[in-house]
């Protein structure tokens, strides 16, 4: 190979490499920002994410040559592979946190009727439901959805702000339940005299 022909050669595999590297830091960034988001939220929901992003930094100081510049294009890969993973795995971690806070509000006040106090509730489970179904369709398709984070951290800041909204309503839910058992315990207090003074009425008609 000419001389003219191996500098540009290697002109070309700098600027592949120039690109990779900015891609990468892109992609860190983004994961970072989401990590650091979602960990906000519930802190250890950012566990599988950070262990993405340590591998990510293993496979770029494995594209490091001996001047330490970034000359390995498998390794920029790899590592830019793990970045979108961490994004996802961030994602993924928040939308299974806030899915799991509405689960237990569902249960909690699962004999009350809670659009009384939250207008919107119908609307919150249903975009549940929708985040649960786009979980799994993301999960489905393998690898490939690493880069397809956006949908998810998506419906993760959605239901988000739901359930804030459902931790607010639970004062005035609970309120309304103390006042329910307070207005049943009253019937029953009364049915219980009512019957006990029927009782005594028969039973003093049937001693005469």
């Amino acid at each position: 190979m000419s001389a003219s022909r191996k500098s540009s050669s290697s002109r070309s595999k700098s600027n592949s490499n120039t690109s990779l590297v900015e891609t990468l830091r892109k992609e860190y960034q983004t994961a970072d920002e989401l990590i650091k988001e979602v960990q906000s939220y519930r802190r250890e929901a950012g566990i599988p994410a950070i262990n993405e992003m340590r591998y990510m930094g293993h496979h770029l100081l494995l594209s490091l040559d001996a001047s330490a510049s970034a000359t390995d294009e498998d390794e920029l890969r790899k590592a830019i592979s793990h970045c979108q993973r961490a994004a996802y795995e961030a994602a993924e971690a928040g939308v299974l946190a806030v899915l799991d806070e509405v689960r237990i509000f569902e249960e909690d006040y699962k004999r009350e009727v809670v659009t009384d106090i939250v207008p919107d509730y119908i609307g919150i489970l249903r975009r549940a439901e929708k985040s649960q179904i786009e979980l799994k369709i993301a999960r489905q398709a393998g690898p490939d959805r690493d880069g397809d984070y956006s949908r998810i951290m998506k419906a993760f800041r959605a239901l988000k702000d739901d359930c804030l909204t459902l931790k607010l309503s639970r004062p005035e839910l609970n309120k309304k339940m103390n006042n329910e058992r307070r207005v049943s315990r009253r019937w029953i207090f009364g049915t219980i005299i009512a019957v006990t003074a029927l009782v005594v009425s028969v039973l003093a008609y049937l001693s005469q």
